[in-house]
C-alpha cells in the first residue's frame, strides 16, 4: 500500500485524518509447540491532513500524543481484522506464504490444513506511527 487516509476519533464528535504516506510491514513466522506463531511489524509514516480536534498541532508533545493514539487505534483495528479473517479461515494477509518461506518442511506437511492452523495461530503485532507533518497551514479553529 502506498498511501491511505486513516480517520480516527480524538474527542466526541471530533475526528482527525492522518494520511499514511509510507507503510512498511514485516511478517515473521515461527513454529512454537508445533503451532504457527505470526508476528508483524508495521511502520506507518503520515501527516495530518484534516482535523476538527481542538489541539495545538504546532506543539511536538501534542503530535507525540496523537502518534500514540493513532498507533493504539490502528493496532486495535488491524487486530480486529485479523481475528475476523481467522474466524473465516481466510489468510488474506499472506501469512501462509511467509510461513512457507521460513519453515518449508513444516509448510509441506501442513499446507493442506492451513485454513484450520491459521484460524488458531497466535498472532502478535507491533505498530509504530510517525507523524512527520501536519500538512496544514494553521491550527484548527473553534466553531462557536
Amino acid at each position: 500500500m502506498k498511501s491511505t487516509a486513516l480517520v480516527f476519533p480524538c474527542n466526541i464528535n471530533e475526528n482527525i485524518t492522518v494520511t499514511a504516506t509510507g507503510i512498511k510491514g514485516q511478517i515473521k513466522t515461527a513454529i512454537r509447540r508445533g503451532q504457527p506463531f505470526i508476528h508483524t511489524d508495521l511502520n506507518v509514516v503520515g501527516e495530518i491532513t484534516e482535523t476538527s480536534c481542538q489541539k495545538d498541532l504546532n506543539n511536538p508533545k501534542v503530535l507525540k500524543e496523537l502518534e500514540k493514539e493513532v498507533q493504539k487505534e490502528l493496532q486495535k483495528e488491524i487486530t480486529k481484522t485479523i481475528r475476523i479473517a481467522q474466524k473465516e479461515k481466510a489468510d488474506i494477509f499472506g501469512f501462509g506464504d511467509s510461513l512457507s518461506r521460513t519453515n518449508p518442511s513444516y509448510w509441506r506437511q501442513h499446507k493442506q490444513n492451513w485454513e484450520n492452523l491459521f484460524s488458531s495461530a497466535k498472532v502478535s503485532m507491533n505498530v509504530n506511527v510517525s507523524i512527520v507533518n501536519t500538512g496544514m497551514r494553521t491550527n484548527p479553529y473553534e466553531v462557536n
